[in-house]
């Protein structure tokens, strides 16, 4: 799985005044890598290092401004690493009491969304980032993706594309099923 940076959508005044401030782009940075490490824990999914890409997501960036929102050039940087799935997201910060957080996970070969979600956040602090990034990456995106890949378990469903139709399991929850047997997506 290929982890992009993530994005921050600020429409608060006080970008508009100010420009967008150093501890949010620093809050944003910090989540992307905050998500690498909670998915690196779930067994379904093996992040990739994305350094390899850094070129083009920077021309990306330039001509789209965002990786959320640029027709598919997430899928591209993906593939150009081998990952067979891709998780982009962004923040979006309305106001420094209005702010949220969102992730979205596509698999590279399709393009189809495979999970996503959003959470919101009341405060803009450090904490509330990291809490926020938990709940969307180990509670949220791992829900959505059970509930693709449960859906996708039916015999017919075997040619599904989607990767390695496992079932998430939180480590922090040893009564789950377990997936052990299965490899993680890259």
């Amino acid at each position: 799985m290929a982890v992009l940076p993530f994005d921050l959508v600020d429409t608060s005044l006080q970008a508009d005044l100010e420009g967008r401030q150093p501890e949010d782009l620093a809050r944003v940075r910090r989540a992307t890598a905050r998500a690498r490490t909670l998915l690196a824990e779930l067994p379904a999914f093996c992040p990739v290092d994305v350094a390899p890409a850094s070129s083009a997501i920077d021309r990306a960036r330039e001509r789209y401004r965002y990786l959320h929102r640029c027709n598919g050039c997430e899928l591209g940087i993906a593939s150009q690493l081998n990952a067979e799935l891709v998780l982009v997201g962004w923040a979006q910060k309305v106001s420094s009491l209005i702010l949220n957080i969102n992730a979205v996970i596509r698999e590279v070969d399709t393009g189809i969304d495979l999970a996503g979600g959003s959470v919101d956040m009341r405060s803009n602090t450090d904490e509330a980032w990291r809490r926020a990034t938990r709940t969307l990456v180990s509670d949220i995106l791992r829900r959505s993706y059970n509930a693709t890949v449960s859906k996708v378990q039916s015999p017919e469903a075997a040619k599904s594309t989607i990767p390695r139709r496992i079932e998430l399991t939180s480590r922090a929850n040893p009564t789950a099923p377990s997936a052990a047997s299965a490899s993680g997506s890259r």
